[in-house]
């Protein structure tokens, strides 16, 4: 998996004033940075059906989030967040609409999968029904915070050397079990928190 995410990284994330293929839809254009659907390293001289071509040099904000949130999970850190950066960059406001990431359409739902970086940054995961939950930040891991959304509550994570604390926005969350960089901490027995009841827990280094 590793392997096969740094080649995509190394042939697919490209300057669009490299790139020879004119597309049919041209989301990123220039000295813009961006992950091609499809490239094909080949021979020089070597002809490409154009089948094999048709909008392979187009770039959609959704595969490119999807794509930086599984070079984070493998450990490529710099690479998934290369790749967000670009993207940010891109719609930053002054030559594109930031709250709007066109593909077959505006507003498109696809992009929605930049919600994915957060939790492979937190290497985070919730078990509702064990009330489980397990975090691993691979960045920031001293002062790290995120914040995930569950079934019946919207929360806030706050973890340094010490302790972790969940603060909740809205809702209930029930905790059984906690387990932070691989190792279970113990949570007392009924640990809720709530908002304006925020519950804090003593973790192992």
């Amino acid at each position: 998996m590793r392997t096969a995410l740094a080649a995509v990284f190394c042939h697919n994330f490209r300057r669009m004033s490299d790139v020879p293929t004119k597309v049919l839809r041209a989301f990123t254009i220039n000295d813009e940075r961006g992950v091609l659907y499809a490239n094909f390293p080949r021979s020089p001289g070597e002809l490409l059906p154009l089948i094999a071509v048709h909008r392979s040099h187009e770039v959609y904000t959704g595969c490119e989030y999807a794509i930086a949130c599984l070079l984070v999970q493998e450990g490529l850190i710099a690479e998934g967040q290369a790749v967000v950066d670009a993207t940010r960059a891109r719609h930053d406001g002054s030559a594109r609409n930031p709250w709007n990431e066109p593909e077959a359409g505006d507003h498109y739902a696809r992009a929605l999968a930049s919600y994915g970086f957060l939790q492979a940054h937190a290497r985070s995961r919730f078990d509702l029904s064990r009330g489980r939950f397990e975090l691993s930040p691979q960045v920031n891991r001293h002062a790290f915070s995120t914040f995930f959304a569950i079934e019946g509550a919207w929360v806030s994570v706050r973890l340094d050397e010490r302790q972790l604390t969940f603060d909740l926005a809205a809702g209930r969350l029930l905790l059984r079990e906690l387990v932070v960089d691989g190792r279970s901490v113990p949570v007392p027995q009924g640990a809720v928190a709530a908002p304006g009841r925020p519950l804090t827990l003593p973790i192992l280094g």
